[in-house]
């Protein structure tokens, strides 16, 4: 009826080890992907240009710095 003390001791083994490799199982599929490197030979990549946003003096709309007019329907700056 009961297992003798050895084959206790392969059990808790057996289910220890399977515990463990479960968790290192998770472990590996969360755990982030590194960070690509770009390949030797690969053409740098451009710089984006961006533009400063200012604040249109008569509405107060975020437009482009070489933006003439802010586009919105109410404002009364010419276009």
């Amino acid at each position: 009826m009961f297992a003798g003390l050895p084959e206790l001791f392969v059990i808790l083994a057996v289910v220890f080890a399977a515990w463990h490799l479960v968790k290192a199982f998770n472990r590996a599929a969360t755990r982030p992907a590194p960070p690509r490197r770009p390949a030797a030979g690969a053409a740098p990549r451009a710089m984006i240009e961006a533009e400063d946003l200012v604040a249109c003096r008569v509405c107060g709309t975020y437009i482009a710095s070489s933006a003439r007019a802010c586009g919105r329907a109410g404002c009364p700056q010419p276009r």
